[in-house]
């Protein structure tokens, strides 16, 4: 959401609704320089600036809108030779995993509500499943190899 001059937020609904803004907001910093004995310049800057949020039903937008995957489970983890399952999965997902170094060592889409991963021909260690819905909000699990 983009916030304007005239202080108003067009939400994704495209109806513009007032936020509650900050005003008394200050970012201070200073410089000194670093010759010896401190006699050196000094720089400060002072500035002032606005932050503006919008609630709605108590929440800030966005936040109440990550619960799609609170249903979702990993078992067994450590995985049993290899194998692995992910649970609680709903409609369309993509299903990526990921080496601790942040190779890309698969990429499945799957409209299951459960989704076996199979790791019994990657070394053992440490690997990240990251969930993608059809919203494009996502998730990372960290699952254990053992084979």
């Amino acid at each position: 959401m983009q916030y304007l001059n005239n202080r108003t937020i067009t939400a994704i609904t495209a109806l513009p609704s007032t936020p509650d803004c900050f005003e008394s907001n200050e970012f201070r910093s200073r410089l000194k320089s670093m010759k010896q004995f401190g006699t050196g310049s000094h720089w400060f800057l002072k500035e002032g600036f606005t932050v503006c949020m919008k609630f709605c039903n108590g929440d800030a937008v966005g936040l109440s809108t990550l619960s799609s995957y609170s249903n979702v489970q990993v078992y067994p983890n450590p995985s049993l030779n290899g194998r692995t399952v992910v649970s609680g999965l709903a409609g369309k997902n993509t299903v990526l995993i990921y080496g601790v170094l942040g190779q890309l060592l698969s990429k499945q889409e799957t409209e299951d509500s459960s989704y076996a991963i199979n790791l019994s021909n990657q070394p053992e260690g440490t690997y990240l499943v990251r969930l993608v819905n059809g919203e494009n909000q996502s998730r990372i699990i960290k699952i254990v190899n053992t084979n």
